[in-house]
């Protein structure tokens, strides 16, 4: 079983510099500690407005769209902003998410 160093009592308030504090810190090898610069925090992005369109496919297309988000490990959404994108309807990079869901965990 190890013993507890004995540590002095200190019953007077020390009249102690922080420079002669800092000059036995150095003589007896005490690591100092150093802030890090603070962490710049990026303001939050505002939620862009969103709606919905309703529209009506095949039920062979909804299961293929279905389908290809399953195996992409995506969401509906994503596929069909990602298909409006490559048929050149501008859709912002910060729109397209695999799966918002996900995103905001």
């Amino acid at each position: 079983m190890s013993t507890k160093p004995a540590f002095r009592n200190i019953t007077e308030p020390l009249t102690v510099t922080d420079t002669d504090l800092d000059r036995l810190n150095q003589r007896m090898g005490v690591p100092t500690l150093v802030a890090g610069a603070p962490k710049q925090e990026e303001p939050p992005i505002a939620p862009r407005q969103q709606r919905p369109i309703n529209i009506l496919v095949p039920d062979y297309v909804a299961e293929a769209v279905r389908e290809k988000a399953h195996k992409a490990k995506s969401s509906v959404r994503y596929i069909v902003l990602k298909a409006l994108a490559d048929s050149g309807i501008p859709v912002e990079l910060d729109d397209l998410v695999l799966d918002a869901r996900r995103a905001k965990a």
